[in-house]
């Protein structure tokens, strides 16, 4: 049984009706299809003032008698370390827009955990939809990562972006042995949104000490820095504007597939 399908409904309880779907960073749902597009959802999630405890100890109990009542879908929550409020990411994958007219009985039986317990620490719910791009990406692997840094970007001209990435990921996979991390693009949104979205994995908050050379010098040392220079030209000819969170795993108000 596909368990992004039965999920669907189990969100849209969770937020009384509000649909509720996002980013799974450590790429379980992918693991069958790697090469496949999928569509991820996103549930930004601002608490209001004085309510975070609140906030986690009614998605624990909905996470319990999700449980209790057999419930398969899997989600993650991530903490929003830094930028205004206290946020959170509720992060899901699907395989299509069908995968969203599918019902979940045990989502059904913990309705009024979500309304009585969630909800009212909540100040707003926003949703994003964004599809994943495979041939920017970084392989889906084992293992769990429980930090991101996740970049966006709103662009001016998005065939030279499309162009610019493409090449750059190359360079970086041919001069790393990999491409480090995951992009996405944007379905709809705001008229401030972001088009694309990059996601940089960590292991732990320890491996955020770590240094890690950027873009443009892996660029400068395997192309030389007049291509450097060519492609940064690009960069700003092609992005609007651009910004980065940390988000942080809260594994215990997460559910994912080897869990009891």
């Amino acid at each position: 049984m596909n368990t992004t399908k039965i999920g669907k409904w189990a969100i849209q309880l969770l937020a009384c009706t509000i649909i509720l779907m996002g980013m799974n960073t450590n790429m379980q749902a992918q693991d069958d299809s790697e090469n496949e597009p999928m569509l991820l959802s996103i549930s930004e999630f601002t608490i209001k003032t004085g309510h975070n405890l609140a906030f986690q100890e009614g998605v624990k109990t909905w996470k319990s008698c999700y449980l209790e009542n057999d419930g398969k879908w899997t989600w993650n929550m991530w903490y929003r370390m830094n930028g205004e409020g206290t946020v959170y990411y509720l992060t899901s994958y699907s395989a299509s827009w069908t995968d969203f007219a599918a019902e979940d009985p045990a989502g059904q039986a913990c309705y009024r955990q979500a309304a009585e317990l969630i909800m009212p620490a909540v100040e707003k719910v926003e949703d994003h939809f964004s599809w994943t791009k495979p041939e920017w990406s970084l392989t889906p692997g084992d293992s769990q990562n429980t930090v991101v840094e996740v970049a966006y970007f709103r662009v001016k001209d998005r065939m030279i972006f499309n162009s610019l990435v493409t090449d750059v990921m190359e360079i970086i996979e041919e001069s790393q042995g990999s491409k480090r991390s995951m992009w996405y693009e944007s379905q709809g949104g705001g008229p401030d949104g972001f088009h694309y979205m990059n996601v940089f994995p960590y292991e732990n908050m320890e491996a955020l000490d770590e240094p890690v050379e950027s873009a443009w010098s892996i660029i400068a040392e395997a192309e030389g820095e007049d291509t450097r220079d060519e492609y940064y030209e690009d960069y700003k000819n092609s992005v609007e504007n651009s910004w980065m969170y940390i988000f942080r795993l809260n594994e215990e108000m997460s559910h994912s597939e080897g869990d009891e």
